[in-house]
């Protein structure tokens, strides 16, 4: 799993503060997507970010629903016609901000 601050190939210019999961892949493992996908959260809430993005290929569905049961919204989707890349959907999921 890779956890970024931006992604402007997939979110152009979009100055939202949040942060952004790309290639979580677990097997054989259950219960780590969900671990790994709550850590990233702590950690953009612990940045100040308001959401945490992520992004599937949009015909995946099985993944879409696991996005959605891990308490992700879908907002959108994304076509790439300068690139090769497969449309996506757009996932994101507000954070909580620490309080002290």
């Amino acid at each position: 799993m890779r956890y970024l601050h931006r992604d402007d190939d997939v979110w152009p210019g979009d100055e939202t503060p949040a942060a952004y999961v790309h290639g979580l892949m677990q097997r054989d493992a259950p219960g780590l997507g969900a671990h790994l996908l709550r850590w990233a959260a702590r950690r953009a809430a612990d940045e100040g970010h308001s959401r945490l993005r992520l992004d599937c290929v949009d015909t995946n569905h099985a993944l879409r629903n696991y996005y959605a049961a891990q308490g992700f919204r879908e907002v959108g989707r994304r076509a790439f016609e300068d690139r090769q890349w497969h449309p996506v959907a757009l996932f994101e999921k507000p954070v909580a901000q620490a309080t002290t």
